[in-house]
Parts: structure tokens; sequence; C-alpha cells
């Protein structure tokens, strides 16, 4: 990847569109064509926190564990998952989640390098 991959939540979708992203979330339910209700906790903006991701089928999602993905914000903000790591376990901190995420955008030279946050 030429640029570094930024953790999200869905109130920054809008900042990241054509960019690759992280996403840390729960999947909530199944929809028809390939889609999940992912559910990524915010600090500042709760109605943000469940939007819809598309995957292709080789791609496992399982309902109610939380993943970390890799994803592509489309030009008009859909998600779409490249790859995921399952997050083994149970009990996450959804508040510092939330937390790091904005404290990542926050102080983006803390985790990034020049240009590379651009």
């Amino acid at each position: 990847m030429d640029k570094p991959t930024p953790r999200i939540d869905g109130s920054m979708l809008a900042s990241f569109p054509n960019r690759t992203v992280r996403l840390v979330g729960r999947v909530e339910s199944f929809k028809p064509g390939n889609t999940v209700s992912l559910y990524v906790p915010s600090i500042d903006n709760p109605s943000t926190e469940r939007f819809d991701v598309t995957y292709s089928p080789d791609i496992k999602f399982q309902q109610g564990t939380w993943f970390e993905i890799i994803a592509r914000v489309t030009e008009d903000l859909m998600v779409r998952a490249i790859d995921l790591y399952k997050i083994e376990q149970e009990n996450v901190s959804e508040k510092a989640l939330a937390g790091f995420i904005k404290f990542q955008h926050a102080v983006p030279e803390l985790f990034y390098t020049g240009e590379d946050w651009l």
C-alpha cells in the first residue's frame, strides 16, 4: 500500500473517499448481497456507529464477533472489505477503542511519519 491505513469510525467515512482504511467493529447481522451490518464505537457521534460493509464470498464473518477490517471507502462512501482479522478477545473495551481512534486522528504525528497521513 502506498499510504498507511488509518483506523476510522463511521463519522469519519466522508474524510476518506477512495482510500483504504481500518475499521474495528462487531458484526451485528448479515444482509442479502454479501453485506454485514457493522457496529463501530464512536465517542462523538453515536448515530454513525452502525453501517453496512460489503464483502466477497471468500471473506468469512461471524455474527457477534469483533474484527479489524481492512476496507476500501468508495467515492459514494460505501465500504468494501478487503481483508479481516478476528479479534480473539470477548470483552472489547468500546470506550477505549473509540478513544484510541479519536486520539489517532487528533495526534497523527505519533502514528505516522511525514506526509503519510495526507
